[in-house]
């Protein structure tokens, strides 16, 4: 399988979609440590590091986490068919 990255969905087709959730999903833990090394940079910008732990915080959600690996499941079976 091709190496998987996340980017900007412009894009309405299914496959590209099904890409884009799939990284997501599977590089889950790396996004959250990320993030978390950008809001514990002093060195940031005041809107980043509240931005930064926003998105934290919602990811930290349960519900979050299992969506993004059921609709990678889904996606990717649209995406075969």
């Amino acid at each position: 399988m091709a190496e998987l990255v996340v980017k900007r969905v412009n894009d309405t087709r299914w496959c590209t979609k099904a890409d884009v959730t799939t990284a997501l999903s599977k590089g889950y833990s790396s996004f959250q440590k990320v993030l978390q090394v950008i809001a514990e940079d002093i060195t940031e910008k005041v809107q980043l590091i509240h931005e930064t732990k926003c998105l934290l915080k919602d990811m930290s959600k349960k519900e979050n986490i299992i969506m993004a690996d059921f609709w990678a499941v889904v996606l990717n079976r649209i995406k075969m068919e």
